[in-house]
């Protein structure tokens, strides 16, 4: 019986599928495949979510080709310099796109560039009309959207617990509802003006008790960016890139294969910050001006931020950004930072350089408890650092840097070397070191280690389109932590390798195969101070269809774990995401999969189908199946409903979960409901 089922489930995906209508050659969903999946572990997972969130939030607000500026493109990830300037100069030569298609005769763009190229940009009509910036200001694009998330079953955290219970662990029952909500509301004129607020109530939170206003969180901004010289000012909440991110984070887009593509960039960046993420983002406000060669990028923030404590001692600062529990609710803005910083910057034709300098200060004592790992935290109620970055750009040649210090003088630096030989070759080079004592509150750069501190490593890789309708793809970093870190009471080598291929010889067919292979040392769990190495294989085997009557993209995905010192532990799991159009105002789309993986240490990933802006990086590990259905429908103009159910059952477990998130049995059964209106309140002469 189990088995006619799974046959079943996964022929009612293809079946469906064959009614698609025509699509585009490379989908979102290869997009994400392409740099996600394969980059997928159990130690980056909320890496690849903050990035997922962030790629979903541009493809949303994309940018008008025939309106953008230099830095408006170098806001998309794989875009460097030259590329945009190549843009820009061949809609200068042509006056405007007319449509992205024209991408194929613009210099210095390669075959993913122009096809990635069309999930963030879109081609405007120029105004043939002065708008004044009062008109400006409510004459754009509105989008107001909510989302619902109703779970079909109950978590230990929603049933009743007596008080002596709750005296032993306060954290044993939630004091809200199960329904998570999200509303959003948007305004945006071209790349010039946008403002918005995100309201969000996760599951478990209460609603308009406990300090919510009605939400437990808000995130509000206003962002001016002038269309002729590039000034722009945010005031609300946003995010700074700076550099490689030995200070600021230089992008949330550094993973070892997004490097390579040219996600890693020192453009200096202001954006605000519209996620539901309650971590990771400033509060008060930014600005940039520009001034010929020079320019100056400043901003302030004040916010009040979750924390453990002891007595007046800040024990951890909470990244979480829940507030579910009394255990949660108590640690709730419990200490206040303020921090101010500037860059000054200088650019004049091929070279950029720029200093940075930034100042934060806690109003409590930060003291981490003491353990053997984290001796070089930050301890204390201030922190300081400096920067300069750099980059030089050629037809053929990138180089970019930091170099950082913080205020007790401790180094970091990293730098990256991009070579170009020709538009079938590129080598990718970039070496770290960072001190164990240097202290970087906001940094994120490419790196092992999940701090900005403690490492010293080099990374070499290799792309090339030499054979026709083949795209090759290799790297291998090597990386060293001189210091000990969790689940090593000594210091820590490894090295990780990637090697990817696909062939395309049709817009239609494509075929990917990736092999990550990465070896670490680590302590013996309960010995710490014996040493093991530990080895995972991971390989995903990836078809996409794309046809005018149906598309599928069925995936074989294998890890497998190798442990010096325990038991070995495999993983395999085949799915496939499928989608159909059986009319114009109805879009579905399906997923499903089968996987059996021996522990969450030799975990599965996919990217399935979702509403819009619900993004996350789904694993699966144990033995089961999901399945998952999404329907968009605009049956009113201007108005999109959208659907998803999903469902997960474990073949080998009667519980899922523990702790308060635990559920009795072995389904789980989600479904969402999503509405979306956009619409101009005036309409604008053309």
């Amino acid at each position: 019986m189990k088995k006619s089922f799974l046959i079943l489930f996964f022929i009612i995906p293809f079946s469906v599928s064959a009614q698609l209508s025509n699509r585009d050659s490379i989908s979102w969903g290869e997009f994400m495949d392409y740099f996600l999946l394969n980059m997928a572990d159990e130690d980056n997972v909320d890496k690849l979510q903050q990035i997922e969130n962030e790629l979903e939030e541009l493809r949303a607000n994309k940018i008008d080709l025939n309106s953008a500026t230099r830095y408006d493109l170098l806001r998309i990830p794989f875009l460097d310099g030259a590329k945009a300037d190549s843009i820009i100069l061949y809609r200068d030569k042509k006056h405007q796109f007319y449509t992205l298609g024209e991408l194929m005769f613009v210099n210095g763009l390669t075959y993913l560039d122009r096809h990635f190229l069309r999930f963030f940009l879109y081609c405007g009509e120029p105004e043939r009309k002065k708008v004044s910036f009062t008109q400006k200001l409510y004459s754009g694009k509105f989008e107001i959207e909510t989302r619902a998330d109703i779970p079909f079953y109950e978590r230990e955290g929603y049933k009743h617990h007596s008080e002596a219970e709750l005296a032993a662990n306060s954290n044993k029952e939630y004091k809200g509802d199960p329904l998570y909500n999200v509303t959003r509301f948007r305004y945006k004129w071209r790349n010039e003006i946008e403002y918005g607020l995100t309201l969000e109530k996760d599951a478990g939170e209460t609603f308009g008790t406990h300090h919510n206003y009605p939400y437990d969180y808000y995130a509000l901004y206003f962002h001016y960016k002038s269309p002729v010289k590039g000034n722009e000012v945010i005031v609300g909440d946003y995010n700074v890139s700076i550099g490689q991110g030995l200070l600021f984070r230089g992008t949330s887009f550094n993973t070892r294969l997004m490097s390579l593509n040219g996600f890693n960039r020192n453009v200096p960046n202001l954006t605000a910050h519209k996620s539901t993420a309650e971590v990771d983002f400033f509060r008060g406000a930014a600005g940039k001006v520009n001034f010929g060669k020079f320019n100056l990028l400043a901003f302030v923030s004040y916010r009040s931020l979750d924390a453990s404590y002891l007595r007046d001692t800040i024990r951890t600062i909470q990244t979480t950004g829940l507030h579910r529990t009394k255990g949660e609710i108590d640690k709730e803005n419990r200490v206040d930072n303020f921090t101010t910083g500037a860059r000054i910057g200088y650019e004049h034709k091929q070279l950029m350089i720029g200093a940075t300098t930034y100042y934060s200060h806690y109003n409590k004592y930060v003291s981490p408890k003491p353990t053997y790992y984290n001796a070089n935290f930050f301890r204390g109620k201030d922190a300081t650092g400096i920067s300069v970055d750099y980059s030089w750009t050629s037809d053929k040649l990138i180089l970019r840097g930091e170099t950082a210090a913080d205020k007790d003088f401790h180094l970091a630096i990293t730098n990256a070397l991009t070579f170009n030989p020709s538009e079938l070759w590129k080598i990718f080079v970039q070496q770290r070191s960072i001190s164990p004592k240097f202290q970087s509150l906001y940094g994120d750069v490419m790196q092992e280690y999940s701090r900005t501190m403690n490492e010293h490593g080099a990374m070499l890789a290799v792309q090339t389109s030499a054979i026709n309708y083949y795209d090759f793809t290799a790297y291998a970093d090597f990386f060293y932590l001189p210091k000990p870190v969790s689940l090593n009471y000594h210091s820590t080598s490894g090295m990780e390798a990637y090697m990817g291929m696909r062939y395309h010889k049709s817009d239609k067919w494509s075929f990917s195969l990736n092999y990550k292979f990465r070896t670490k040392e680590r302590g013996v769990p309960d010995h710490l101070y014996i040493k093991q190495t530990v080895q995972t294989h991971r390989m995903n085997a990836r078809l996409d269809f794309n046809g005018k009557a149906f598309s599928f993209h069925p995936i074989f995905s294998l890890n497998y774990r190798k442990v010096e010192k325990d038991n070995d532990a495999l993983g395999w799991m085949f799915s496939t995401r499928c989608g159909f159009k059986p009319s114009k105002r109805i879009d579905i789309g399906t997923f499903a999969s089968l996987f059996f993986s021996d522990n969450y240490q030799v975990a599965l990933y996919a990217y399935e189908p979702r509403l819009y802006k619900a993004a996350y990086m789904p694993s699966f590990y144990y033995d089961g199946f999901r399945m998952a259905v999404v329907a968009n429908m605009h049956f009113v103009r201007n108005l999109q409903i959208g659907m998803k159910l999903g469902t997960t059952h474990y073949f080998n477990k009667s519980s899922i979960s523990s702790g308060a998130q635990k559920i009795d049995g072995s389904w789980q059964t989600d479904f969402s409901i999503q509405l979306r209106w956009t619409f101009n309140a005036v309409k604008r002469n053309r």
